[in-house]
């Protein structure tokens, strides 16, 4: 299994982690045996880093890009009615996702606390900070 990821072309960096640490591609012995030669010139492994690096930043950019494109942007303002995410109790993953307070009743913004938290409150006036994933 590390022999095939070793020489697995990496798509981030678009190279394979041996080239990427020796210069060139592995040799096995039966490439020798089957008089297989490698179809890639030996190259420094400082340059070809160099170049796995600037593929890599490329890469980060554009599965960035693509993921801000699918989050959730939506922002709550001070008096909004929201529903904290369920994350506990015996199996969350299989029971209601969403809670309201001990009286039923939906959670109150009372302020956002910087780009992602708020704080929140319930009907008894008990404040706690969430983040924007939780509501």
């Amino acid at each position: 299994a590390t022999l095939a990821y070793n020489n697995t072309i990496n798509k981030s960096s678009g190279y394979s982690p041996f080239r990427s640490m020796f210069g060139s591609e592995a040799t096995l012995p039966i490439d020798n045996v089957c008089g297989v030669r490698s179809g890639t010139a030996s190259a420094e492994p400082a340059l070809i880093r160099t170049n796995a690096d600037l593929n890599r930043s490329e890469a980060q950019a554009s599965y960035k890009t693509r993921l801000d494109q699918m989050a959730n942007t939506e922002s709550f303002a001070a008096g909004d009615k929201v529903l904290l995410k369920r994350t506990y109790g015996s199996y969350p993953k299989m029971s209601v996702k969403w809670k309201e307070d001990n009286q039923e009743n939906p959670y109150t913004v009372i302020k956002p606390i910087g780009p992602v938290n708020y704080a929140i409150e319930n009907s008894k006036g008990i404040q706690k900070i969430y983040h924007r994933n939780m509501l």
